[in-house]
């Protein structure tokens, strides 16, 4: 069985995941895009464990900035920085440091493209229509990639962070429903509908995601008739995770919360 996959991005972390499966052996189809990196990647010692076990150190120790010092400080009432720890690293022996982040990707670029499994495409995704075998993409050309196997790593405001929950296939565009079928083609819809990624899926509603913006309207204005009372502790929402006791504030955060993701993991933390 042929072993594919495709990754959606052209940073650090897709370059290290094309790395990783190019040898085990899978052919590859990466999306760069217009990717462009900046700043430094820090690294801890357990960090540079890691890379060594997927690159020769030899080959990025040249890209090493190593840190000797690390402090810990805060802002006092003076508003002046108060040093509340110092960490010796010198003396501890323990590597830590950073390093430009287009030269580690560089590193793990020229090693996956080396195993000639990879084809490398200079364009941007901008749908995703998820069926039940496969995946449809459509770039920025209007081109169409069918894949079964995908790693998104194209950044929090990427595409594959970004996707539609539908219920019985109704999407929502100027307050206009309609049916959409499987079998219609990705790239007729994706000029009928503005969307990022279209995935079916058995729920009662699309509760959570911008097609509950009108009902939420209308229970935004049911709230308003309803007196809240002051909590006797603070709330946390889904929708905005921080202590809240304000009556007249929880209504919105609740009427939010109908269109909006739900933030449980910040919520717990």
């Amino acid at each position: 069985m042929k072993k594919h996959l495709t990754i959606v991005g052209g940073g650090f972390s897709s370059w290290v995941a094309a790395s990783v499966f190019a040898e085990s052996g899978y052919s590859i189809d990466i999306f760069e895009g217009n990717n462009k990196s900046f700043g430094s990647q820090q690294i801890t010692p357990n960090g540079w464990r890691a890379l060594s076990n997927l690159v020769e150190m030899k080959s990025i120790q040249k890209y090493i900035e190593p840190f000797y010092n690390i402090y810990i400080k805060k802002l006092n009432s003076n508003n002046e920085l108060e040093i509340l720890y110092h960490h010796d690293l010198i003396e501890k022996n323990i590597n830590y440091g950073s390093i430009e982040r287009k030269c580690i990707i560089n590193v793990f670029k020229k090693k996956t493209l080396a195993k000639n499994k990879t084809k490398l495409i200079n364009s941007n995704i901008t749908n995703i229509i998820s069926n039940y075998n496969y995946s449809e993409l459509i770039d920025d050309k209007g081109d169409i990639f069918k894949t079964n196997l995908i790693i998104g790593s194209d950044g929090i405001d990427g595409v594959c962070k970004k996707f539609v929950v539908g219920s019985n296939n109704y999407i929502k565009k100027k307050k206009i429903y309609r049916t959409i079928s499987f079998n219609e083609s990705a790239y007729n819809l994706s000029k009928t509908i503005s969307y990022k990624r279209f995935l079916k899926i058995n729920v009662s509603g699309a509760f959570h995601s911008p097609f509950m913006d009108e009902a939420s309207v209308k229970f935004s204005e049911y709230l308003k008739q309803i007196k809240f009372k002051n909590p006797s502790v603070p709330v946390i929402s889904n929708y905005d995770p921080s202590f809240c006791d304000d009556p007249d504030e929880l209504k919105v955060r609740l009427a939010n919360q109908m269109c909006n993701g739900v933030r449980w993991r910040e919520t717990m933390d």
